[in-house]
């Protein structure tokens, strides 16, 4: 295998597998060419639901897309031998079909053919286990880069050890939340990346998306610090100052009353709500 080298950038499409996404693919293509230069992301025409055609598997009350087929229409695309790889993004729950039982695995984050298309869900099954922290577009670019690589060295690097990596085999759903926090390639993952001639170069640019994924939302950053102790302690204090300064002394109380009795009905309602 050649070795992927800075000025060999790779063209990658993007795709809307199903015409249903509630995010913008060109913004995130944007947004990935301007965190690295190893690739090189452009959005193409999307597939259409009629093409996708009704669920492959059912079981009880639930149903998936199996991936092969979707991979089959991703080959089948005017894009594919203008692209090295071909990445589609579905609103739908996908799965791969259990060998021995030829039943569902259940609900997949992504896959890949490990030669030159992936699949990435963004159904809510999946998505609700992405850190509250994180946007969808970063779920996805985080998913994302993670195929990339798989692709690129044409083997499966996922591991059954946890260690918060961005190969970490989340079957348990829940780990996907630390995975993308911590945003990391172990050690072992970057000597195997290596050694399939995967150069420095393009593991560094993949390591500035890892940073911008695991970068808070400005709104959970502002809830944290509004939630902060000394936040709070500092807005109390204020708010006490003022008080003081344009309270009578014999209103004192009946305003203390109104000010507890805010925090009081929220909680209230917060109990009603959930």
């Amino acid at each position: 295998m050649t070795a992927l080298y800075p000025s060999s950038t790779v063209k990658v499409a993007l795709l809307d597998l199903g015409e249903r996404l509630q995010v913008n693919l060109d913004w995130l293509a944007r947004k990935l060419n301007s965190l690295q230069s190893s690739f090189t992301f452009t959005t193409v025409a999307p597939v259409t639901s009629a093409k996708i055609g009704d669920t492959n598997i059912q079981e009880d009350w639930n149903t998936w897309y199996e991936f092969e087929p979707m991979f089959c229409l991703l080959r089948c695309h005017g894009c594919f031998t203008k692209y090295s790889y071909i990445i589609g993004i579905t609103h739908l729950a996908v799965t791969e079909r259990v060998e021995d039982t030829g039943k569902s695995g259940g609900e997949y984050f992504s896959l890949s053919d490990i030669e030159k298309v992936a699949v990435i869900s963004l159904n809510a099954n999946v998505l609700k286990h992405n850190s509250p922290s994180k946007s969808a577009y970063q779920y996805l670019a985080h998913i994302m880069v993670c195929e990339l690589l798989i692709m690129l060295c044409k083997k499966d690097l996922i591991h059954a050890k946890n260690n918060f990596c961005l190969f970490d085999d989340c079957v348990d759903r829940a780990l996907f939340r630390q995975s993308i926090e911590l945003g990391e390639i172990c050690e072992e993952c970057r000597s195997k990346l290596k050694k399939h001639n995967i150069s420095n170069k393009v593991i560094t640019d993949v390591l500035a998306v890892l940073k911008w994924c695991k970068t808070d939302l400005i709104k959970y950053s502002v809830r944290k610090t509004l939630l902060n102790p000394f936040t709070l302690l500092s807005i109390g204090t204020g708010f006490g100052w003022l008080g003081s300064a344009f309270v009578k002394p014999n209103h004192y109380l009946a305003v203390l009353f109104s000010l507890l009795s805010i925090p009081v009905f929220v909680f209230i309602y917060e109990r009603c709500r959930s």
